[in-house]
């Protein structure tokens, strides 16, 4: 139980510990959420190090370097330095309706996460993707002590006797990134043995520290506490949501955290000027490569976002220019470059690669219907899909979609993009039909735009930490 419980909470003491010593005036449940993640993130890398040097993966050893580090934070640490905090009765509000719906709105929150708590703790390990792709990684890496190689089927046939490696029925699987099935390794760690639901709590502190970075963000922004236990209440309570906390294993809500909390960081830079912002915003889209492969372009959709900030005309006809440039030259028979330590980028009417995420012919597929279904008719998103697109209208006619969210607008513009190009001209149309991916892809991006709302309809104040 010791390990248990030091394996859960090490990478949270650890990412609060530095956090709180650089974002003094952030809001506490930032700290908890934004620190939870790159507690994370740290803990994942030294583990990849610790195997690069070498080492056997020992718990606690482990242990103790995390330890050591987390006190570091504390080493001549200015004095005074301290958690942004508010009173409990400015936390609440002044007025006892918006107190008493808090509280309901927390209480329920407790309830349902409970009942997530018991259902990860009971069940085995269920879903498809975490016992096709990632546990077993997980138990791999566990049994040994080290971080053995997956890879392709082909590469294992070919394999002498002594080569130690692994393969999977999936023959991309080899190619995913580890963070997922390291932090399944972690816990299994703390355990001192292989638990197939145990490894999955993890998941709940995922889904919390997302929660917690929704609230501490929208109360950095100046939102009431009413407001921002709103915005926090709406992400979680989604059935999507839910079900991917406590179906844990699959690696869509990490990637959904992870961008959701590195875009809004880099919301609030661009209205608070906040350097510190940025740095979570970098850190967190580091943390999406790690973690699907898809993390890559979400990740990447930061870039142009940001170019926007720093020199909107500029950036804007630079990125416009380029595209129709790009859309040219790949009409006229595009182009093949090879690229060093990642593939062959190709972009052809034919067939477009890009090294290290996907290979697919660009053709059309109108699969709206299905999307349809997964978006206003399930129940996957409570009314989200019907609530984004009417306060966006609202938004757009009342003037609120100001040139000051014109990086955050380009950000969320990128996101729907993305999905329409996946399922519209790619192969991954099928899983659009078959209804296995929208709805994980939407994830990815659901907390964003639930924050984004909250841009467009906060009144007019100082943007200024």
């Amino acid at each position: 139980m010791t390990g248990l419980l030091l394996a859960l909470l090490l990478p949270l003491v650890l990412g609060v510990a530095w956090l709180s010593r650089y974002w003094t005036n952030s809001h506490w449940s930032a700290i908890l959420g934004y620190g939870y993640l790159l507690g994370i993130l740290a803990t994942t890398s030294i583990m990849r190090l610790w195997d690069a040097l070498g080492l056997s993966l020992s718990f606690w050893p482990l242990c103790i370097l995390l330890g050591l580090l987390a006190l570091g934070a504390l080493w001549k640490r200015p004095m005074g330095d301290s958690i942004g905090s508010r009173p409990m009765e400015a936390e609440t509000g002044s007025r006892p309706g918006a107190r008493l719906l808090f509280w309901l709105l927390f209480i329920l929150l407790l309830i349902q996460y409970g009942g997530i708590l018991l259902e990860i703790i009971r069940q085995p390990l269920y879903p498809w993707d975490a016992w096709m792709n990632w546990a077993p990684k997980a138990r791999v890496w566990f049994e040994f002590r080290e971080l053995v190689p997956w890879v392709s089927r082909g590469d294992w046939l070919l394999l002498q006797p002594d080569e130690l490696a692994y393969t999977l029925g999936n023959p991309k699987a080899s190619l995913y990134p580890p963070l997922v099935p390291l932090v399944q390794t972690w816990m299994a760690l703390g355990l001192g043995s292989w638990n197939d639901s145990l490894i999955n709590l993890p998941w709940v502190m995922c889904s919390l520290a997302l929660g917690l970075g929704l609230y501490g963000q929208a109360r950095n922004l100046g939102a009431s506490p009413l407001h921002a236990m709103l915005v926090s209440f709406g992400v979680l309570s989604m059935p999507y949501i839910s079900v991917h906390t406590a179906l844990a294993g699959y690696a869509d809500l990490w990637l959904s955290t992870f961008f959701s909390l590195a875009a809004i960081a880099f919301f609030l830079w661009t209205l608070t000027h906040d350097p510190r912002q940025l740095v979570l915003a970098v850190l967190l889209a580091l943390a999406c490569t790690q973690t699907k492969v898809p993390g890559m372009v979400w990740a990447a959709m930061l870039l142009p976002a940001w170019l926007v900030a720093v020199a909107p005309r500029t950036a804007l006809l630079s990125l416009l220019g380029g595209a129709v440039l790009l859309f040219l030259l790949v009409l006229s028979g595009g182009f093949s470059a090879d690229i060093p330590s990642m593939g062959k980028l190709v972009l052809t009417p034919q067939r477009i690669s890009l090294p290290g995420i996907d290979s697919f012919t660009p053709e059309y597929h109108p699969v709206w219907a299905a999307f349809w279904k997964a978006w206003w008719v399930q129940g996957n998103w409570h009314l989200f899909a019907w609530l984004f697109p009417m306060l966006l209208l609202y938004s757009a006619a009342s003037g609120k979609l100001s040139t000051r969210l014109l990086p955050a607008s380009l950000l969320v513009a990128e996101a729907f993009l993305f999905l329409f190009i996946t399922f519209f001209f790619t192969y991954h149309y099928a899983a659009a039909l078959d209804g296995t991916t929208i709805n994980r892809a939407t994830l990815h991006m659901v907390p964003m735009l639930f924050f984004y709302l909250l841009l467009l309809l906060r009144p007019e104040q100082r943007e200024n930490n």
